[in-house]
């Protein structure tokens, strides 16, 4: 099995270890509906979401099954409670590996202290070295122009463990180039969760909102009423569980005609939202 190391701190005392990476996908599965169309008729939307392609210089053309990256348990346990909780409370990561047996021999150097691992499965190797790269402040290493795959792929990261605030400047960067969805699509999905990471209050509002709306179209993912859920469940929007995709409304249901005011009014509600109504959701 293919091994590739990288040293973030080349003092660190802690190793994590990413198995199987660049395996989880993050890119929903959407499909929209072709008005004029009797029965209605969809296809799938095929915004590009991975342009342009960042891969970090320092593990370019390295392919693994494991990587290994030497970190600072300082830097991880200052910006994360995640790490703090693993490596200082009852996790097996926060237990101190055995020192090594002295020699009876007086001059004898003593052993250098073995290393701690923290695993972790799945995550983007470039999203995940860009997290770490922020985190022990070498910026140089921080792209400036990423895809909204990326960003997402990071805020998958920083959601896990927690250190969205440590990440927010390089997050204000790449938000700059982004170009902002004005219709219900993949964009709309990726971006109301990145938003809720990182907390943008406007931009959340606005992708909530068009997310509303998706009662019009068929899709492998977020419905109208489960705009928490997608939260929840992301970056898995295309439901292992096929039931789950018929769980949409009909569209040739005369009950939604009937109900028009109804949504109508909850479409003004829902203008009104909030980002720190969702705030709660993240703990």
């Amino acid at each position: 099995m293919a091994v590739v190391t990288h040293d973030i701190a080349p003092d660190g005392d802690i190793c994590i270890v990413l198995q199987k990476p660049n395996t989880q996908s993050v890119v929903p599965i959407v499909n929209l509906r072709q008005y004029g169309t009797e029965p209605p008729q969809y296809y799938q939307d095929v915004s590009s979401v991975d342009v342009p392609v960042w891969h970090s210089p320092a593990l370019k053309d390295k392919k693994a099954a494991e990587y290994r990256f030497l970190v600072s348990s300082h830097h991880l346990t200052d910006v994360s409670p995640m790490f703090r909780s693993m490596l200082k409370g009852p996790w097996k990561e926060s237990a101190a590996p055995d020192a090594a047996t002295s020699s009876d021999s007086s001059d004898q150097t003593p052993a250098a202290p073995a290393i701690r691992e923290i695993s972790a499965t799945d995550w983007n190797i470039h999203a995940l070295i860009t997290v770490l790269n922020i985190i022990h402040g070498r910026h140089n290493e921080i792209p400036r122009q990423v895809s909204i795959k990326f960003i997402v792929e990071v805020a998958v990261i920083v959601n896990y463990y927690e250190c969205a605030e440590s990440v927010t400047l390089a997050a204000e960067l790449w938000r700059a180039g982004v170009n902002v969805p004005e219709t219900y699509g993949k964009k709309s999905i990726m971006l109301l969760f990145v938003s809720w990471v990182f907390s943008w209050t406007k931009m959340f509002s606005s992708m909530a909102h068009l997310a509303l709306g998706s009662w019009d179209y068929e899709h492998k993912g977020v419905s109208v009423g489960r705009v928490l859920d997608a939260l929840n469940s992301f970056p898995s929007p295309e439901w292992k569980d096929p039931k789950e995709k018929g769980q949409v409304h009909s569209r040739d249901c005369n009950v939604k005609t009937l109900m028009q005011p109804a949504f109508y009014k909850i479409r003004e509600d829902f203008k009104k939202i909030k980002l720190a109504d969702f705030q709660a959701k993240k703990v």
